[in-house]
C-alpha cells in the first residue's frame, strides 16, 4: 500500500512540475500580420492611412512563455501564447478596428519605437499605451521615455 502511495505522490508530483512548462492553449486562429509605418498601419493586408485614424490604442501586456498568474487551478498551464495584446484603431468616421496580436519575446514592439513615438507626437497615441508598448514601467523609464521624445520632436522640427 505505501509503494502504491508514493508512486500516486511522484506520479501528482511529476503532473504538477510539468505544468509549469505547459503553454495555454491558443482559443482561435492566428492569421495576417500588423505592420505599423510612419504613414500607415496595415493589418491582414488592408492598409489604414494615419490621416484616417483618430485614436490608436495599443495594450501590449503578454508574450509566448510569460508566466502567467493562474490561481484557478493548480495544474492549468503557467505560460502564455502571448495573444492577450491588443490593437483598436478608432477612425474619424466614427468606425472602429480590433484585433489581438501575438508577442513572441517581451520587447518585441522596441523595433517600432520610433514609430511609435512618431504617432504620438501626432497625437495618435496615449502616452501611457506608449509607455507599456515599450515596457517602460518604472517612472525612471518613463522618464528617459520623454526626453526621448523631446529629441524626436526637436529632430522632426529640424527637418
Amino acid at each position: 500500500m505505501t509503494f502504491v502511495i508514493v508512486i500516486w505522490f511522484f506520479l501528482g508530483l511529476y503532473v504538477l512540475v510539468m505544468s509549469f512548462f505547459e503553454v495555454e492553449k491558443l482559443k482561435g486562429i492566428l492569421s495576417g500580420f500588423i505592420i505599423f509605418e510612419n504613414d500607415f498601419i496595415e493589418v491582414e493586408e488592408e492598409r489604414y492611412e494615419l490621416e484616417s485614424i483618430k485614436r490608436i490604442e495599443l495594450q501590449v501586456s503578454d508574450y509566448y512563455g510569460k508566466l502567467m498568474n493562474n490561481d484557478r487551478h493548480i495544474l492549468n498551464p503557467k505560460l502564455s501564447t502571448g495573444t492577450a495584446n491588443t490593437l483598436k484603431l478608432v477612425f474619424h468616421s466614427g468606425d472602429f478596428l480590433k484585433r489581438n496580436f501575438e508577442i513572441i519575446a517581451q520587447y518585441d514592439m522596441y523595433p517600432i519605437k520610433y514609430t511609435l513615438i512618431h504617432y504620438y507626437l501626432l497625437k495618435k497615441i496615449s502616452f501611457t499605451d506608449l509607455a507599456l508598448a515599450l515596457e517602460d514601467t518604472s517612472d525612471y523609464d518613463q522618464q528617459e521615455l520623454r526626453k526621448e521624445i523631446e529629441r524626436v520632436s526637436r529632430l522632426q522640427n529640424k527637418t
